[in-house]
């Protein structure tokens, strides 16, 4: 497994923390010619001063040697991958559980609009049936007011002569009196 000081070493430079890194050169830096090494016999001779040449910043990648260990490397890059899932899921939580309580409070709302369609199709029967009954009362109401006006009308004519003449009568009695 991986050494924990080279794998926050590693954190570290992936984060952009390590301050060991020496900063990039800017772009009106002058690069002088490193020192040559002197052979036997050679003396050295200063350098005539010629124009500072500048360069553009190069970014300075740390040298690898050749006999690197991939599996080492798949190795580190597995533990921060792994770590950094873990932290995701610790700040997310269970995806399948809150996925599935999801689906049942879903189908718990789909069954509740079901009932209540069954109920709203209930009361409308209802209602319906309530209305024709007082429909079918209302005719009957009808029906019967008609009869009595037609009794009205049969015992009217009668009522009215035999008021009439009692009428007549008691104008009779008064002046008899």
């Amino acid at each position: 497994m991986v050494e924990t000081n080279e794998l926050n070493d590693i954190k570290a430079s992936v984060d952009g923390y390590m301050s060991d890194v020496p900063p990039a050169p800017s772009a009106t830096t002058s690069v002088e010619p490193a020192p040559q090494t002197l052979m036997e016999g050679q003396e050295y001779s200063q350098p005539t001063s010629a124009p500072a040449k500048t360069y553009a910043p190069q970014i300075n990648y740390p040298q690898t040697s050749a006999n690197v260990d991939i599996e080492r490397i798949h190795e580190i890059v597995e533990s921060v991958v792994n770590e950094r899932w873990e932290e995701l899921m610790a700040k997310t939580g269970n995806l399948p559980a809150w996925k599935e309580k999801v689906n049942m409070n879903v189908i718990a709302i789909k069954q509740e609009i079901v009932r209540l369609n069954d109920r709203m199709e209930n009361l409308q029967n209802s209602v319906l049936g309530k209305v024709k009954d007082y429909d079918s009362g209302m005719r009957d109401v009808q029906s019967e007011m008609k009869a009595l006006e037609k009794v009205f009308e049969r015992i009217l004519e009668p009522l009215v002569s035999n008021i009439k003449e009692l009428d007549r009568l008691t104008k009779e009695l008064k002046e008899r009196r």
